[in-house]
């Protein structure tokens, strides 16, 4: 079933034969009304779970109900991005839980490989 057109970008540039097109909204959203793999490159940083205070964000959750979100984000990326597609993820840690991005590694796993 072909997916509904993604919002309006935010922002779009191009140059030459290259379109840079920027959207701001929630991910999961944005990523599942994309066609399936016409994306070619995911840039993002996503909340880390380390208890920042934002605005509409809990960013406390419990650990399992994180990596579930992240899970969630990550098979949607995975359907809108094209087969020789990238994601550029940044995962963030704290002293007191080192662990974390070795827990979202292990999520993404199944989905994504890994290139270093």
């Amino acid at each position: 079933m072909p997916r509904a057109l993604p919002p309006k970008p935010y922002a779009e540039l191009t140059r030459g034969r290259t379109r840079l097109r920027f959207f701001h909204g929630d991910a999961v959203d944005v990523l599942r009304k994309c066609q399936a793999a016409s994306i070619d490159v995911i840039v993002t940083s996503p909340p880390y779970n380390l208890g920042i205070q934002y605005r509409s964000y809990d960013d406390g959750r419990p650990r399992d109900e994180y990596l579930a979100w992240t899970g969630e984000w990550v098979q949607a990326a995975k359907a809108a991005l094209a087969e020789t597609g990238s994601l550029f993820l940044n995962v963030g840690a704290k002293p007191s839980d080192p662990w974390t991005p070795l827990d979202v590694a292990q999520i993404i796993r199944p989905h994504l490989r890994l290139q270093n």
